[in-house]
């Protein structure tokens, strides 16, 4: 790192800019006394302003002259929060330079941040600047020299041994996440008839392919995805499922008490008239059922209806010992279910709560330990298998 005194000179009126009325006259008192005994100082009411230009010239003339101040009276170097520095830095990077000496902390201010109050850490002026005059391939080479220097510290020891006790525990705990799902399988295996095991075979795994779908609505992003369209494989098990006269198979439909699906387009004076009433508190679906009267005779104002939209077709498998059930939306399903007609009506209880009415995803932990290609293969086998009988 540069010496210190190239630092005071580098940032002189930067120094002078942070420091207060009373250390500036604090300077010029220690430069008469120790320096310059003729030196006269500035008229005692004078200005802020006077006292930084003189205090100025003084630095630019002779910068160690500055430096030996702040050795003299150390309080006095100004302090900077990470917030305030010249060049960004992250957290993990200050921290580092802390730890590995490089970056001593000079004190704590408190700070109000994100709704609470905390302490946050205050550096040396002098240090920061410092570290300015390294430019960005100089404190990326500190860094660099740190994150070694780091690594036999026994902190730095301490949690690389956490790190290897969790990273330890967490493959145990996707190992037993791993064999308790396959001996789920081999349960199924053992406990229905091999007649049977073709039938729920597919759908224990379409219940799976299921579970993932639903998964990858919640956590698709531009860089993960699926691997499958696996609305679409459902679809062609549950086809299969249609097929079959198994009599482990039924088919039902699940209609809410309210199916239909209310698109709402208000004219300009009934939207006002909205916006006063509610505030956009309600949507506006809701409003229209309030005023259905008047919006649907309101030759401005349009609603579709369609019907339906949020009832669902119900398939289930089930035996003795197991029990997998389907849902498909009516307006998904119905060229593949046809009339809703032949169907007897069921009974559901949504949830409320979570993020599906029917179903859940699969827990990123467990289809990470039995893997997303190891099931669709499954499924696969499974729905050929049946297909053959």
């Amino acid at each position: 790192m540069s010496d210190l005194t190239d630092v005071v000179a580098a940032y002189a009126t930067d120094l002078i800019d942070l420091l207060p009325v009373a250390t500036l006259k604090d300077f010029l008192h220690w430069y008469q006394r120790n320096a310059d005994a003729e030196f006269q100082l500035p008229p005692t009411k004078a200005k802020r302003a006077l006292f930084a230009e003189v205090a100025l010239i003084l630095v630019k003339t002779d910068p160690a002259i500055l430096l030996k101040f702040f050795e003299h009276q150390p309080e006095a170097v100004p302090e900077l929060v990470a917030n305030r520095w010249p060049f960004s830095m992250s957290y993990e990077q200050r921290h580092l330079l802390t730890e590995t000496g490089h970056l001593p902390v000079a004190s704590t201010r408190q700070a109000h941040l994100y709704g609470n109050d905390v302490l946050v850490p205050a550096y040396s002026a002098l240090d920061v600047f410092q570290l300015q005059l390294l430019g960005a391939d100089g404190r990326k080479a500190l860094l660099a020299q740190a994150r070694q220097e780091a690594k036999s510290l026994p902190a730095y020891q301490e949690a690389q041994t956490r790190r290897q006790q969790q990273q330890l525990a967490h493959r145990v705990q996707r190992d037993n996440l791993r064999t308790a799902f396959w001996q789920s399988v081999e349960a199924l295996r053992q406990k229905v008839p091999p007649a049977q095991q073709p039938l729920f075979l597919l759908a224990f795994w379409t219940q799976q392919i299921n579970h993932v779908q639903k998964y990858w609505q919640l956590h698709t992003t531009e860089k993960s995805h699926s691997l499958a369209d696996y609305y679409h494989l459902k679809g062609l098990a549950i086809a299969e499922f249609l097929e079959s006269h198994d009599p482990h198979i039924s088919h039902g439909f699940y209609r809410p008490k309210q199916a239909d699906r209310y698109t709402v387009a208000l004219c300009v004076e009934h939207f006002e008239a909205y916006q006063l009433e509610t505030n956009y508190d309600i949507p506006v679906y809701l409003y229209y059922q309030h005023h259905r009267a008047a919006i649907d005779v309101c030759p401005m104002c349009q609603v579709s209806i369609t019907k339906d939209y949020y009832a669902l077709y119900f398939t289930q498998i089930s035996n003795a010992d197991f029990t997998f059930s389907f849902h498909t939306p009516y307006p998904l399903g119905n060229q593949l279910y046809g009339a809703v007609s032949q169907y007897p009506r069921v009974h559901h209880q949504p949830n409320l709560e979570g993020n599906f009415a029917f179903g859940h995803p699969m827990d990123r932990e467990l289809l990470r330990a039995v893997g997303e290609k190891n099931i669709l293969d499954e499924f696969q086998r499974a729905r050929f298998a049946f297909a053959e009988l």
